[in-house]
């Protein structure tokens, strides 16, 4: 269904109760008439059904638990009264629709993500893409996030490396790499300090779909790195070393994205 906005739920409201109302008094609205909403899709379901239209009564139930979900959900983040009652009709709907969902943990985890922003967003899509060790560090002070990676390989010749501060070693290799996410008008910083600098508008944030993009980019691109580094102790001629990020590709990629809800800076 159409992703619901308050813009689009005000819309909706004032064509079926013809009139407006401020966000605060439309949220609570919301919750009032969610029972009047469910009516309505009922009725619209069952003329459906009578007019012989196949799959309607599904296609209709689906909407119409989504929309309740998504009410209260709307009601939660927006910190306003979240009755037990209003729960329970929650769940009633979720029960007899067949959309059961666990909206408790859901409310948990939306008002979670408006305080730390896209910062656990970021942490939930590295933990499911992302198969090496990682490190986040919130720099508040340079209103930036950085993410610390390990690249690790053996070097079983017991070849002699040295590193970007001329430190030789023979034993195996730890190569730590760093990306940054930082305020396009406030950070500071070395852009060959990382392997890449990613801008963000304080108040618009990142997208979960890019940020899901980003690990799965980031991990290919840590993939290439350590064959490029075993290519690397393998080969006696070979002079350097160093991961790249392919950075036409990634802006690629990302320009083909379809991105929904963005989440903001992290408050503190």
């Amino acid at each position: 269904m159409t992703e619901l906005t308050v813009g689009v739920l005000e819309e909706y409201l004032r064509d079926h109760y013809g009139t407006t109302f401020p966000e605060q008094s439309l949220f609570m609205k919301l919750v009032e008439e969610i029972g009047e909403v469910a009516e309505l899709l009922n009725q619209r379901a069952g003329r459906k059904m009578m007019d012989g239209e196949d799959d309607s009564s599904a296609r209709l139930a689906e909407e119409l638990a989504d929309v309740i979900h998504y009410a209260v959900a709307l009601v939660a983040v927006n910190q306003l009264d979240l009755t037990k009652s209003i729960l329970e009709k929650d769940k009633q709907a979720s029960v007899k629709y067949g959309r059961e969902i666990n909206l408790l943990e859901f409310i948990e985890k939306r008002n979670r993500m408006a305080k730390h922003g896209f910062l656990d967003v970021l942490e939930a899509a590295l933990d499911k893409h992302f198969t090496y060790d990682y490190e986040l560090n919130w720099d508040k002070k340079n209103h930036a996030v950085e993410l610390a990676f390990i690249l690790e390989a053996q070097n079983a010749a017991g070849i002699e490396t040295v590193d970007d501060e001329g430190n030789a070693s023979a034993e195996d290799i730890f190569l730590e790499e760093y990306v940054l996410f930082y305020n396009q008008d406030k950070s500071r910083f070395d852009e060959e300090d990382y392997l890449v600098a990613l801008p963000f508008d304080a108040k618009k944030g990142f997208s979960a779909e890019f940020l899901t993009y980003f690990a799965g980019f980031l991990k290919d691109t840590a993939d290439q790195g350590l064959d490029d580094l075993m290519d690397f102790l393998a080969d006696p001629e070979a002079q350097e070393f160093a991961i790249s990020w392919d950075g036409e590709a990634f802006e690629k990629g990302r320009a083909e994205l379809v991105e929904g809800e963005f989440y903001p800076y992290p408050r503190y």
